[in-house]
């Protein structure tokens, strides 16, 4: 079951879904195109959502320029899980406005035509297509993304 806040949000914004199982960094029938990964990031003294491709890693430096802060730093999953308690330590939807956070998305995300992100248990993602997912998310669209992750 996903998280009953993202739940919520699809049924109230009259979002068509998918939900689909599969553990690990892509779902079934996922690419490292339109699957994203979550990350909580401190910029300065505030927490912020990232997404970015999921066999990705965050260009810290490009996002403190775009953030205009100090320092950027990754969070540990450990130290962001109270931001998330409906949801399973890591596998966060990304989706910030449902947990008062601003979000900023990896362009490269928009790219296809669809979006494919956890549903706050590891075991189950959820695809929507781009369309819906940008207006959904009312997230920031930006080039921060730095390589993909040799796996």
């Amino acid at each position: 079951m996903i998280s009953r806040r993202l739940k919520q949000l699809l049924n109230k914004e009259k979002v068509s879904y998918q939900v689909i199982e599969g553990p690990g960094n892509l779902p079934l029938g996922g690419t490292e195109k339109d699957c994203a990964k979550t990350v909580i990031v401190r910029a300065g003294s505030k927490e912020v959502m990232v997404v970015i491709p999921a066999l990705c890693e965050i260009d810290l430096e490009k996002l403190r320029v775009l953030l205009e802060v100090p320092e950027v730093t990754v969070e540990r999953e450990d130290e962001s899980a109270r931001l998330f308690p409906d949801c399973e330590q890591g596998a966060m939807p990304a989706i910030g406005r449902l947990y008062h956070l601003p979000c900023f998305v990896d362009e490269t995300l928009l790219d296809g035509s669809s979006v494919c992100f956890k549903g706050g248990h590891h075991h189950e993602w959820v695809r929507v297509s781009s369309d819906e997912y940008w207006r959904i998310a009312q997230a920031e669209v930006c080039d921060f993304r730095l390589r993909k992750v040799t796996v």
